[in-house]
């Protein structure tokens, strides 16, 4: 299958909490690490970054390769709500809006595994299988 040029592609427009891998740099221990987009410095134009050694790196875009939206987490706020009521009925809602949270979540992680921006290009391990056999059929 023929895929279009990377300069093709619509632009992706970076959040907190993305999965990236890391491309192109001169530190070439880098390369290929997965990394969780933590906080835009606008000044700089650079993300910081955390490795998954939690270490944290400030990088430019073009050396962020996007590979799926983050998990979608509770701020807190569920957390605060369930300490402030006693009430069976509010429990019982905030477990369910946890247990959607988690399941949103990790359909948002299986779409992006398929529905890749860089449209299979670069597909590594499980990934490039799934492109492979999508390419197949």
């Amino acid at each position: 299958a023929e895929f279009p040029p990377a300069s093709a592609l619509p632009p992706i427009e970076l959040a907190r909490g993305d999965i990236c891998s890391i491309d192109g740099l001169k530190a070439t221990e880098l390369n290929g690490l997965q990394c969780t987009l933590f906080r835009e410095d606008t000044e700089s134009g650079r993300w910081e970054v955390k490795l998954p050694d939690g270490e944290v790196k400030a990088l430019r875009p073009a050396h962020l390769i996007f590979r799926s939206i983050g998990p979608i987490e509770d701020d807190g706020s569920l957390t605060l709500i369930s300490m402030a009521s006693d009430h069976q009925t509010i429990h019982r809602v905030l477990d369910s809006v946890r247990d959607l949270i988690r399941t949103g979540s990790e359909a948002l992680a299986l779409l992006a595994s398929v529905v890749s921006p860089m449209g299979g290009r670069k597909a590594q391990g499980e990934e490039g299988r799934i492109w492979l056999k999508l390419a197949k059929q």
